[in-house]
């Protein structure tokens, strides 16, 4: 069976996941659209990239630069273990996540069930179960990462309720990543 190219939007596509994500893409054939903060470039990109501005900090992604996007993988969000965990960083992790993937998530839905969406999360959700063995059935953690990624994956409901076909992988989890951009 030949399998048609698909379009990807990338959020965080600078960041270790999104990098290799997107070359991994570009090498099968795929076509992505890597959303910035900065100015998006017009030229001097890789072949089979182009960019799109966004403003994650103000919840703001234009739903028209998803128009020939076939999936969104949303990586992007302030980084956790590159920084001390101040109260104000702290501020940040969970701003940077919530509004950043609440932006997503309403462009997304603007296009009702035609877009996947791929939101990251993490295993922060299930918080520090010493030696417990976890599932994606177990219950939310506590602690600050575990609210978090309640917070985080909360933030996807619009997405869900247009009928975007929706997934939220922790870190590791690339099984379920493949699966739910090219579910057959």
């Amino acid at each position: 069976m030949t399998r048609t190219p698909q379009t990807v939007a990338i959020t965080g596509a600078s960041g270790m996941i999104g990098s290799q994500l997107s070359q991994a893409l570009r090498d099968r054939g795929d076509s992505v659209v890597h959303f910035v903060r900065r100015e998006a470039a017009t030229s001097g990109l890789p072949e089979g990239v182009t960019e799109a501005q966004w403003a994650p900090a103000d919840r703001e992604m234009n739903p028209s630069d998803l128009d020939n996007v076939d999936a969104v993988v949303h990586l992007a969000g302030a980084g956790i273990g590159d920084h001390r965990w101040t109260e104000d960083y702290k501020k940040s992790i969970r701003s940077s996540r919530v509004n950043g993937t609440t932006a997503v998530a309403e462009a997304v839905a603007s296009h009702g069930s035609r877009i996947r969406l791929v939101s990251g999360s993490a295993v922060g959700y299930y918080g520090d179960r010493r030696d417990d063995v976890l599932t994606e059935a177990s219950s939310l953690g506590e602690g600050f990462l575990a609210e978090v990624c309640r917070d985080w994956e909360a933030t996807t409901w619009a997405a869900e309720q247009a009928g975007a076909p929706s997934h939220m992988p922790g870190p590791g989890s690339c099984f379920p990543l493949r699966v739910a951009l090219w579910p057959n």
